[in-house]
């Protein structure tokens, strides 16, 4: 499979669909987009938060892992290696259906992506699900990707971590032709799962979603582009929808994700959060989207499960501070980590409960729109019997 940036350069995979997504030359860079970055490495820092003004997601990576946010950096610690550039597929620049006129920035379908502005940042955000009973299988592992990117031109993405893997299906029946005047671009950094729509250097196109997905499970993707905005990338507002029989998504370009709502009164269960990335030596950022959690195992190196039992060994326990619905709970985590208290996390019947008053047990990290749970000076008083599992649902009761 061949897909083309508008810049011009290629990427192919290996014929049997299984290989990975590699570049054959250097990107010329876009001169009509903001350019990247050189990647920084930031050390994997351990032990009791900061301030906020000494924790900071590192904002232009391009790197295929980075250290999750954690407290006081650690000077001993080996930063992560400057990765190699990878460049990202890049939908080609034909055009599909003619363009829907974008009147509103508002979902209905079941999977809504979301392109919005965040600070000096443009994120696209995917979260949802999808029913592929209307779709037929082309390939059952496409990728690893060793990139994302946004196809502006012709409507075309792929959200995910560097590195991630999917299967591609076809069948739509319509698609937006374009998302604005601009072009193509790889991504700054992403993370979760592998979701998007490709092309095979002209339609059809294929939509992409993870190794072995199966309808109705949750989706969490997203995907960064540092130091630009909506404007300057040349996309318009408005919401672009992919129809197949029995399904479809809705691309929000500057929208919010989901409905929002008031968040749920302390001691009653609110939200949901996802994993958004495997188990395993951590080879992703920071919980940077709406509905994002990921736990870790300090060590060297650094270590993501899904056993939120501290006598299993996980030391860190974090959360963006908006459900995958947008829901904000910053006031919530805020009281806790000023005057402590309990905080219950549950996954389907598994819960477990952790409760402090020590300073720093609990953290919120406001800059990079987490919170955090220091599970060394907390006390668990509540166990899970099981580990939790990938793409259920979690939820959290704030108080006993």
């Amino acid at each position: 499979m061949g897909i083309i940036f508008s810049n011009g350069f290629n990427i192919s995979t290996s014929g049997n669909g299984g290989g990975g997504l590699n570049p054959t030359a250097t990107p010329t860079p876009n001169p009509s987009a903001t350019p990247n970055p050189t990647a920084t490495s930031v050390p994997s820092p351990t032990g009791t938060p900061v301030p906020t003004s000494t924790i900071v997601p590192n904002p232009t990576a391009t790197a295929t892992s980075a250290p999750g946010p954690t407290g006081t950096p650690n000077p001993s610690a080996t930063p992560n290696p400057t990765p190699t550039a990878t460049s990202a597929p890049n939908p080609t620049a034909t055009a599909g259906s003619p363009t829907p006129t974008p009147t509103a920035t508002s979902a209905s379908a079941p999977m809504t992506v979301t392109i919005s502005e965040s600070g000096s940042n443009v994120v696209m955000s995917a979260s949802g699900t999808v029913d592929l009973s209307g779709l037929t299988l082309v390939s059952s592992s496409v990728g690893p990707f060793g990139n994302g990117g946004l196809g502006i031109n012709n409507a075309t993405f792929v959200c995910g971590a560097s590195g991630s893997s999917g299967s591609s299906y076809s069948g739509f029946t319509s698609v937006p032709s374009n998302f604005g005047s601009g072009s193509g671009l790889p991504h700054s950094s992403g993370s979760g799962q592998a979701f998007g729509v490709i092309m095979d250097m002209a339609p059809p196109y294929l939509l992409i979603v993870p190794t072995g997905y199966t309808s109705g499970a949750n989706i969490s993707s997203t995907q960064t582009f540092n130091n630009t905005s909506l404007s300057t990338l040349g996309l318009t507002n408005g919401t672009y929808t992919y129809t197949w029989l029995g399904g479809s998504i809705d691309v929000v370009v500057g929208g919010t994700p989901g409905p929002t709502g008031t968040p749920a009164p302390t001691g009653v269960g609110v939200g949901a959060w996802y994993f958004y990335s495997d188990e395993g030596t951590l080879d992703d950022g920071p919980p940077i989207a709406d509905g994002n959690s990921i736990f870790l195992i300090n060590g060297s190196p650094k270590v993501e499960t899904y056993n939120p039992n501290k006598s299993n060994g996980v030391n860190e326990i974090y959360f963006n501070l908006s459900d995958s619905n947008g829901t904000d709970y910053t006031t919530q985590f805020t009281t806790l980590s000023q005057s402590g208290g309990t905080i219950s996390i549950t996954q389907g019947a598994n819960t477990v409960t952790y409760t402090s008053v020590t300073p720093g047990t609990f953290f919120v990290e406001s800059m990079g729109g987490f919170f955090l749970i220091q599970t060394g000076p907390a006390t668990q008083t509540v166990t899970s019997a099981n580990p939790f599992v990938l793409g259920d649902p979690i939820s959290i009761t704030f108080g006993s």
